[in-house]
């Protein structure tokens, strides 16, 4: 068990046009367009995979940050293939809703510039550490990547999860993006209300 006192935990997706979300949690009938504020409307936080970002480019990102709540966070992936030009873009177009962002290969940090928080697995324990499960050590940042393989998981095995991701983070609250199904998503959330950090 965990000493949940006084512990939070927020849950978002890898990616509002995630595969398994097109087949599941949207209405047939909702045109594509409207995916990112339906998805917003749900959850408070995505972490935007790069190709959407590249996709969309500053002006997409504008579109996205009028399409969300005042409320609602993007977080964006980043790789060793982005520039300094990419932290000065995205603060631009998506400004307050920008949260952070994620490192997602062998960077140990973001280009030089960046302005808001940002997390990567290969940063050394603390602050800046992104949770990638039950194997990392810690401490961790406030921010996680768990990734599902299909299929519904473990139940068991999802709560030792999420018990380890409060215990490894450094503030105890965090934000957990998922990369899996709705159905996984939703145990989850079900669990973590459970054990009362939702």
């Amino acid at each position: 068990m965990i000493d949940r006192a006084g512990s939070t935990l927020s849950f978002g997706v890898r990616d509002w046009e995630h595969p398994a979300w097109l087949e599941r949690f949207y209405p047939d009938d909702l045109p594509a367009s409207w995916r990112l504020p339906y998805y917003a409307n749900e959850f408070p936080v995505v972490l935007v995979p790069r190709q959407r970002r590249l996709a969309a480019g500053e002006a997409g990102m504008c579109v996205w940050r009028d399409e969300v709540s005042p409320g609602f966070r993007f977080y964006l992936e980043l790789t060793s293939d982005d520039d300094r030009s990419v932290p000065t873009a995205a603060e631009a177009a998506l400004g307050d809703h920008l949260a952070g962002y994620v490192v997602v290969d062998g960077m140990a940090h973001p280009p030089a510039g960046t302005g808001r928080p940002w997390f990567a697995a290969r940063a050394g324990p603390g602050p800046a550490r992104l949770w990638t499960g039950a194997d990392a050590v810690g401490p961790c940042g406030g921010v996680g990547l768990l990734r599902l393989e299909a299929g519904a998981p473990d139940l068991r095995v999802l709560r030792g999860q999420l018990e380890h991701f409060i215990r490894c983070n450094h503030a105890g609250s965090g934000v957990l993006f998922m990369d899996a199904g709705p159905g996984a998503v939703d145990q989850a959330m079900t669990i973590a209300a459970l054990l009362g950090v939702a």
